[in-house]
C-alpha cells in the first residue's frame, strides 16, 4: 500500500527543485490533477505545512547553506533562491532564522 507521503514525492521534488517553475498553487494542483483545496489538505496532513510554505522553507534553507559555504553576495543568493529582491529575501530570512542573512 502506498502512503500519502509517497504519493506526494513528485510534488515534493518539484517544489524543492532549484529550477522549479511552480508559479502558483493552482499551477501545482493542475499539474498533479487535483483541486487546489484537495492538494493543500492532503499535503498539509502528510507534510505538516502547505506546499508553498514547504517550498519557501526549502529555498531559505538552501540559501542559508549557500551563504555559509560560498562567497556570493546576499543579493546573488537571494536571486538564486528565487526571491525578487534583496529586501524580500532579508525579511523572509529574518522571519525564518531570527537573524539577518549577513
Amino acid at each position: 500500500m502506498v502512503s500519502r507521503l509517497e504519493k506526494l514525492l513528485p510534488l515534493l521534488r518539484e517544489l524543492a527543485a532549484v529550477d522549479g517553475k511552480v508559479e502558483s498553487l493552482a499551477d501545482l494542483a493542475n499539474a498533479d490533477g487535483r483541486s487546489v483545496f484537495h492538494l493543500q489538505r492532503i499535503f498539509h496532513s502528510a507534510v505538516g505545512e502547505s506546499p508553498l510554505q514547504y517550498r519557501r522553507r526549502v529555498r531559505l534553507q538552501r540559501a542559508a547553506a549557500s551563504l555559509l559555504v560560498t562567497d556570493k553576495s546576499v543579493l546573488e543568493v537571494a536571486l538564486d533562491a528565487g526571491f525578487a529582491s534583496n529586501e524580500a529575501f532579508s525579511r523572509a530570512f529574518r522571519s525564518a532564522f531570527s537573524l539577518s542573512p549577513r
